[in-house]
């Protein structure tokens, strides 16, 4: 059986697959976050087993996909009178603890994007894992110092550097009333350095790397799928969800070189990924530069430019690896 740990609403990354896997027939069901908060999850510690409306779990399950699972711990509130905000943050932390203990049990399962750690991996941790796999990687600090951002930035090949969040453990967006704030990658001058204070919270900062083109990159089980990402813009951008719907930015079937494949499955066989949106910067002297993976990233756009239907693939994994589990199978957890 295929478990999908998703969120309740729809989803435009796993609504597709799940058309598929109900196209093909396929033995599956899907956990929220709200299944645990109205009871529909029992777990048995003693049995080492765990029940969704009486399906136990562990006995059943050949393959977990992870979409965004925990996101919805983000709007479950209750209203109390007294001690509100700790006691939402309590009750989070039981739910994630649930989970945690979920994802134990599920442990010697297939996991896609990959187990537990490797879903939210650190962005900084990755960088170095790229450059150790034979990956470029541009030069990236994190410091809180004017000074210091001042001085990367005059060493830095176009005197200009980019920063961005550290961390995708948060949100990335901010709501007030009926409006919401995205955070995004941003370039930074000399000049815009020199306008701010001495100090700052400790911040990434990286050279700016000049883009002939950006690629994305959909990595599944060593195949990868990648599109340029086109714009015939003379002004060069920092993030690219600024082009996404610009008539100028057009989205190419790409392949990337043998060596940057050879080198990316590298990075990803050893973070014990076996999915991820991954983005990569071709400059204008054609070298290519990995920026980050994300192994819950979304793919559809890229896809349906170029014909990949990934959803179908992605489907089709998720069965294969059902499909090759032994009948009568057990899972012994120690």
């Amino acid at each position: 059986m295929i478990l999908i740990l998703g969120s309740s609403g729809f989803e435009q990354g796993t609504d597709p697959v799940i058309d598929w896997l109900l196209h093909y027939k396929a033995d599956f069901i899907k956990l929220t976050v709200e299944d645990i908060i109205n009871g529909h999850l029992r777990i048995d510690l003693q049995q080492k087993e765990a029940f969704f409306k009486d399906i136990p779990l562990v006995e059943k399950t050949s393959i977990i996909w992870y979409r965004h699972f925990l996101n919805s711990l983000a709007r479950f509130k209750v209203s109390v009178k007294r001690f509100s905000a700790q006691l939402n943050e309590d009750l989070r932390a039981e739910v994630k603890g649930v989970f945690e203990v979920l994802a134990y049990l599920l442990k010697d399962k297939t996991w896609v994007p990959g187990h537990l750690p490797s879903i939210q991996p650190n962005k900084l941790e990755v960088l170095l894992k790229a450059e150790i796999a034979g990956l470029k990687v541009p030069q990236t600090h994190i410091t809180s110092s004017r000074e210091e951002a001042i001085a990367f930035c005059q060493k830095s090949q176009y005197a200009t550097i980019t920063t961005k969040q550290i961390s995708d453990e948060g949100r990335n967006y901010y709501q007030e009333g009926e409006y919401a704030y995205y955070t995004l990658t941003k370039k930074l001058s000399e000049k815009e350095l020199k306008a701010i204070e001495n100090s700052f919270f400790p911040s990434l900062l990286q050279e700016y790397i000049y883009p002939d083109y950006e690629i994305r990159t959909f990595y599944l089980d060593g195949k990868t799928y990648s599109t340029a990402i086109v714009n015939n813009k003379t002004s060069a951008y920092a993030d690219r969800k600024l082009i996404n719907e610009e008539r100028t930015t057009h989205f190419i079937p790409y392949q990337l070189p043998e060596s940057v494949i050879e080198n990316t499955r590298r990075l990803m066989e050893g973070m014990g990924m076996t999915a991820g949106g991954i983005d990569f910067i071709r400059d204008q002297k054609g070298d290519y530069y990995f920026l980050e993976v994300n192994p819950i990233g979304q793919y559809l756009l890229e896809s349906r430019h170029c014909n990949y239907y990934l959803e179908k693939e992605i489907a089709a994994y998720l069965i294969g690896v059902d499909t090759k589990r032994e009948v009568g199978q057990k899972t012994v957890i120690v």
